[in-house]
């Protein structure tokens, strides 16, 4: 899988590819945050799931502002790193 400037993409995991569930269109900049209804489609969950991921405080998130105007980011850095984690935690640990 190549990103941008038709290079691989840097994987931290050793011999790993970039996350399928975790594309960004290379037609946009490069982004640091998902939206909502983005970090689901790239997590390929439903934005309810997500939203329940968030809410109990399982999924790594950025809140900005305050009360009905706060709005809920997603930095792709961070979902990267927690669905390592998650498939990790899914191997048992073991390498």
């Amino acid at each position: 899988m190549t990103h941008g400037n038709d290079k691989p993409f840097p994987c931290h995991l050793s011999g790993a590819t970039r996350p399928e569930g975790l594309d960004v269109p290379s037609t946009e900049p490069t982004r640091l945050v998902l939206r909502p209804r983005d970090a689901a489609k790239a997590l390929g969950i439903s934005p309810r799931h997500l939203w329940q991921l968030t809410k109990d405080g399982h999924i790594p998130c950025v809140r900005l502002g305050n009360g009905k105007r706060q709005t809920i980011l997603y930095p792709l850095a961070e979902l990267r790193a927690w669905l390592s984690q998650q498939v990790q935690a899914g191997k048992g640990g073991a390498q």
